[in-house]
């Protein structure tokens, strides 16, 4: 039997934590781990190498460099190219651990004087004689479902029925096939190179759910397998190298495209859903990533079969708990010299936000609230439930006309404002992803800029649903991007100013609405002018450098955006409109 290993990271591209967490009965090994340790949903940018960087070095994007060079370049990016002093195989090595790595994105491997590191991307070994061990690294070829019609014409002549066609004709099995093949040859690699150069720490990565939901997100009964295989994976490495803790953490999910994605390329494919084109492939994506990803931590002191959701900034703290550089809580005394203190918590950023809140434009601005509270139709019959109440400013505003108005926030910093600034509202502390009311019990849900910020955004719509009354209605209010035109800034925007926030659209919002169960679906928007940038950015709780950022991607935006926002300079300031999205829906008068 091999020795055990202080920490195995089990690094899975892809691994979507809603499908895990549906699918955990065909998943023994990591249910196992779930029951044993610590396991949620992590927020964070749905980028691969924002997100693996940031696992590696402790550093938020903007501070390693990965954020503004994936933003800049294409093609090859290597370790040198991240503004980092240290990594988390730096600090084993001070710590008089070897560490392994079998896979990981980056290339350039550094030079250490125990373990292994094999690229799979470049091909590079150290010590370079690891690379007789691996080799043959892409056999198989990844099948890729052809549809020839995407080789002999442009895409927007592309049938979508010939798409259908190809996928229906596409043999599911050999994606499967293709999976075990790569896992088989890669756990046959890694225990070649345990028994030449043996490790305390192994990063051992996995990219076959990442390809195999790119391309069948709409066929969950092909990736189940695909799971079971990965699955397989963690059991062989439990069982063969015993790790005293355990790390699986993978770097965003993946979910269907949406019919309604704002992306210029996008094809609907009716009875299936959507795609985007891989012409060089002569093949389709279904599948995009998708902000929250999985993790589940197990090892002693770890709190048993517990649910919590993290940021991804709480991962790398993780990483040194496991490799026993940290022990007890994470706190900034506890971290070894040169790693960035965690990043605030939920609760530390609203204690930051809190007072200051209700000074912010789009928060005060009574044509916006005005607008939204138009579309609630409450009446003093009306019992109404503000979820995300923050500070009570929408309540306030229900509570002249309804017969009773309870806001709920999960945030007490929050929650005190309210309560301090308007004593007539009945203000409680509640996760509106769990909420402790009964069945049926209010009229009217409101929410205003809220659900961007939820985790389990279905979750919380059936909790909505379930406390409504029968005929009773729900009114959301959140930003949305004016244009799909600049989509692809807003993200990255977002990326920094809120990792893991949801981007909406009206038609998205409508079909959340749509699944959770609600009738009678309407969207209306608004335009709300020339809103403060450096007011927006007051009091967020973020460091000045990625203010500075952000204020950085609006300068430099380019013509369109501009105009699309109507932006304008103001001193050192920037100016610009904001467009909003009041969605409505009914429970339905019959549904139970």
């Amino acid at each position: 039997m091999e020795s055990a290993l202080r920490l195995l990271i089990l690094a899975l591209d892809g691994a979507d934590p809603h499908f895990i967490e549906r699918n955990r009965d065909d998943l023994a090994n990591i249910s196992m781990l779930i029951q044993e340790g610590t396991w949620g949903c992590v927020a964070g940018p749905p980028f691969s190498y924002d997100r693996w960087f940031s696992y590696y070095s402790g550093l938020t994007p903007e501070q390693h460099g990965m954020e503004a060079l994936r933003v800049s370049t294409t093609g090859r990016v290597t370790l040198r190219d991240a503004n980092v002093q240290n990594f988390l195989w730096d600090y084993a090595a001070n710590a008089g651990l070897r560490f392994g790595m079998l896979g990981g994105l980056g290339c350039e491997p550094p030079r250490t004087d125990a373990g292994f590191w094999v690229n799979f991307y470049f091909d590079q070994f150290y010590p370079e004689q690891a690379g007789s061990f691996c080799t043959n690294l892409w056999t198989p070829i990844f099948p890729y479902p052809v549809c020839d019609e995407i080789a002999t014409k442009p895409w927007k002549d592309v049938n979508p029925e010939a798409i259908i066609a190809s996928l229906e004709r596409y043999d599911w099995n050999q994606l499967i096939a293709w999976a075990a093949q790569r896992q088989a040859r890669q756990r046959d690699m890694l225990d070649a190179l345990m028994a030449r150069w043996p490790v305390d720490v192994l990063w051992y990565y996995g990219f076959e759910l990442d390809w195999s939901q790119h391309i069948a997100a709409h066929r969950p009964d092909v990736l189940v397998p695909c799971y079971q295989i990965i699955d397989q994976t963690l059991g062989h490495l439990l069982e063969k190298y015993r790790p005293d803790n355990v790390l699986v953490v993978s770097d965003h999910g993946l979910i269907p495209i949406g019919t309604d994605m704002p992306y210029p390329n996008l094809k609907v494919l009716p009875g299936v859903g959507a795609c985007l084109p891989l012409e060089d492939r002569q093949a389709v994506w279904t599948g995009e990533h998708y902000a929250l990803s999985f993790y589940v931590f197990s090892g002693p002191g770890v709190e048993k079969n517990k649910r919590e959701d993290i940021d991804f900034m709480q991962i790398f703290p993780l990483i040194m708990k496991g490799m026993g550089v940290l022990s007890g809580t994470v706190t900034p005394e506890a971290l070894p010299a040169g790693v960035p203190q965690p990043p605030l918590d939920d609760a530390d950023i609203w204690e930051i936000r809190a007072p200051l809140y209700s000074r912010l434009q789009w928060v005060e601005r009574e044509d916006l609230l005005n607008f939204m509270i138009s579309h609630c139709q409450a009446c003093e019959k009306d019992r109404v439930l503000d979820l995300g109440t923050g500070t009570g400013i929408v309540a306030a505003a229900l509570a002249s006309k309804a017969g009773c108005v309870i806001g709920i926030d999960k945030e007490p910093a929050m929650l005190e404002q309210a309560k301090t600034a308007w004593p007539q509202v009945e203000f409680r502390q509640m996760d509106i992803q769990k909420l402790d009311l009964p069945d049926q019990y209010v009229d009217l849900v409101t929410a205003r800029m809220v659900l961007h910020h939820v985790n389990d955004i279905a979750r919380a719509l059936s909790e909505a649903r379930r406390v409504l009354t029968a005929g009773g209605r729900i009114v959301l209010c959140e930003g949305i991007p004016p244009s799909e035109s600049v989509l692809e800034r807003y993200k990255q925007i977002f990326a920094l100013k809120e990792p893991g926030r949801h981007i909406f659209t009206e038609a998205l919002l409508l079909q959340l609405l749509d699944e959770a169960g609600f009738t009678d679906l309407k969207a209306y928007s608004c335009l709300i002018p020339q809103i403060s940038l450096k007011n927006w950015l007051s009091g967020s709780g973020l460091s000045q450098e990625v203010c500075d950022r952000i204020e950085e991607l609006h300068r430099s935006a380019d013509r369109n955006f501009w105009e699309t926002y109507n932006m304008k300079e103001s001193g050192d300031d920037l100016l610009m409109d904001w467009k909003f999205a009041v969605v409505t829906a009914s429970r339905g008068l019959h549904q139970v």
